[in-house]
């Protein structure tokens, strides 16, 4: 496809889908039920207009509330962001959007979803969610991530997408899908929802009532099939073969899932006007909450709602959005952007000027549209990055300016300190960027009380006099585990060689043989039963090297709430944790 043609023909054609994707977003993000609105929704009546509201965060760790400004959005328009910013680093956009915009994300990440999150994680240190490298438990989490995060932000790709042909559209969604979301749930919802866009924008006249559901069920052999030639997708196969070798007989189920949703859809607009939303989201499942989040009931829920409200977009958002129960921000974004593709006739001008950064996604769109290539050299971020820029702007005072790849210079607007009845401090900086977007970036700091806690740790050795015996299948093999590795020096080697006296450590030969060590990373850190040793960061560094060049069963160096520590397991496969804190002093 030539880079010179793309599927809008007048930038409006552009804008408007962004502009009521994103303000379906901030009309529906206060209600949705995991949005932590402080007074709950259920008193929330349905007005198509943005309202200024408190939310929960920080979960037990760290509990306050953040006032959140009227027409503030969320996630949803923050990828679809990213997505179209990639998209304008031409043939270098999937490099764009793995090394810098989804790792970048996180700084700055409003209400994300948790598989969305992980995957970028894994990209802030340089690796891709389905490599093996990545800790068991989110490699099995990956495969399993079927949820609407990947159909939230297909709108770019559509937009500068051949209005002739629809795979290479496809193509490019799968190859951006699989970056976070490895189910055919994720997949194939954004699918379907990105060919009810294709063909929304294609149309020149009005669209009728259920006449996008008819089409998009009629012609489910162009975009349900697994799309072909998907930029990047080698290494992905290999893995995806091993981790999950029925992926085929899987996609080919979801397919058929998708299409009875849509059934079901076509089914309740053939009652005309006496189709009942709620009822009929129901029927999708759109209001349960173990399967409300799938990319297969959003994209249904959304082409419905946009069928059923053609001729009446501002309806058919405000339906979308204060469906309560459901993913409403998702959904009234995902809504949002086909409304806006069917109709033009300015529905959205009295919602746009109270929604945030309404100018730069008009910008966005239009770039989009006019084909602007952004050159430059990718900048990578990784966790390094991040550790700098946040130590800057903890020392950085209101007004102050910093720089961050995409955004150029970010000045900040406004710094606050959020009450919070833990004993950590948060910090929240609201920050305007050159580029135009506002950043809300957020830090959890330890107050110095907690870190003193966590360095005065109980010193054994000097501590009553006391003695621990483990019993031990391999008395040679702890002894030189404990002994030798870790330092305890041997008092005494007694009793005809059935035990070992160590520092404060008694190992007797027991006569049963030693359980299997644990197998994985999440075996370690899941134990409960553990043996807590302390030493000072410095040589816990160089400890937990040392095992890992010996190959033993040992976890990463985890560092949360002040605490750094990692956990392996002793010859006998008692899980041993070695934290830094007091140093061991042995006589």
């Amino acid at each position: 496809m030539s880079e010179s043609l793309r599927l809008t023909d007048s930038l409006d054609r552009a804008r408007d889908p962004m502009l009521a994707a994103a303000i379906g977003d901030a009309l529906g993000w206060p209600v949705e039920n995991r949005s932590g609105r402080v007074g709950g929704i259920s008193r929330v009546q349905p007005r198509l207009e943005f309202v200024d509201w408190m939310r929960r965060e920080g979960g037990g760790y760290a509990p306050h509330q953040v006032e959140v400004a009227a027409g503030s959005y969320s996630d949803d328009t923050q990828l679809i962001l990213a997505v179209a910013r990639s998209r304008m680093r031409g043939s270098q956009w999937w490099r764009h959007w793995t090394d810098c915009e989804l790792p970048l994300w996180l700084l700055y990440e409003r209400g994300g979803g948790g598989a969305t999150k992980r995957a970028a994680q894994a990209w802030n240190r340089g690796l891709p969610p389905w490599s093996e490298e990545n800790k068991p438990s989110d490699l099995n989490r990956y495969w399993r991530a079927g949820g609407n995060g990947v159909a939230m932000r297909v709108l770019p790709h559509v937009l500068v997408g051949d209005p002739d042909a629809f795979g290479g559209i496809a193509a490019h969604i799968v190859a951006d899908g699989i970056c976070t979301h490895g189910h055919p749930r994720a997949l194939i919802g954004a699918l379907a929802h990105s060919y009810a866009l294709w063909l929304a924008l294609k149309q020149k006249g009005t669209l009728g009532f259920g006449e996008l559901i008819e089409r998009t069920l009629d012609e489910e052999d162009a975009w349900a099939p697994f799309p072909g030639a998907v930029p990047h997708l080698d290494d992905w196969t290999a893995q995806m073969e091993i981790a999950r070798p029925p992926f085929a007989d899987e996609w080919k189920q979801t397919r058929i899932e998708m299409r009875h949703l849509f059934e079901s859809c076509r089914e309740s607009l053939r009652g005309g006007s006496l189709a009942v939303d709620r009822k009929t989201l129901q029927a999708l499942g759109a209001f349960d909450k173990s399967v409300n989040g799938a990319g297969t009931i959003a994209a249904a829920a959304a082409v419905f709602l946009a069928s059923r409200y053609a001729s009446r977009p501002a309806q058919g958002l405000m339906a979308a959005a204060f469906a309560k129960g459901a993913d409403t921000d998702t959904i009234a974004s995902m809504t949002g952007s086909l409304l806006g593709a069917i109709q033009q006739d300015g529905w959205l001008s009295g919602l746009k000027p109270r929604l945030q950064d309404a100018s730069y996604i008009e910008q966005v769109a239009s770039d989009l549209a006019q084909n602007r290539s952004v050159q430059g050299p990718i900048q990578p971020w990784r966790q390094e990055n991040r550790k700098s820029f946040l130590r800057a702007l903890a020392q950085a005072d209101e007004g102050n300016g910093l720089s961050l790849p995409i955004f150029g210079r970010c000045r900040i607007r406004h710094r606050d300190l959020p009450e919070t009845k833990s004993s950590s401090k948060i910090f929240e900086w609201i920050m305007a960027t050159e580029a135009g977007q506002t950043l809300h970036v957020k830090r959890v700091v330890p107050t110095p009380k907690k870190r003193a806690a966590t360095a005065t740790q109980p010193d054994p050795s000097t501590a009553t006099p006391f003695w621990i015996v483990l019993r031990v299948a391999n008395l040679e093999a702890s002894q030189r585990f404990y002994g030798e590795l870790f330092g305890f020096p041997v008092r005494e080697n007694g009793n005809s060689g059935r035990l070992f006296v160590l520092d404060r450590i008694v190992l007797e030969r027991a006569a049963a043989d030693a359980p299997p060590p644990p197998a994985t990373e999440e075996d370690l850190l899941a134990s409960r039963q553990s043996i807590t040793l302390f030493m000072d960061t410095g040589a816990l560094e160089q400890m937990h090297k040392k095992l890992v060049s010996l190959e033993a069963p040992v976890s990463g160096v985890i560092k949360r709430e002040g605490r750094v520590a990692f956990r392996c397991a002793d010859p006998d496969g008692n899980v041993v944790e070695v934290r830094a804190g007091a140093q061991l002093q042995r006589s």
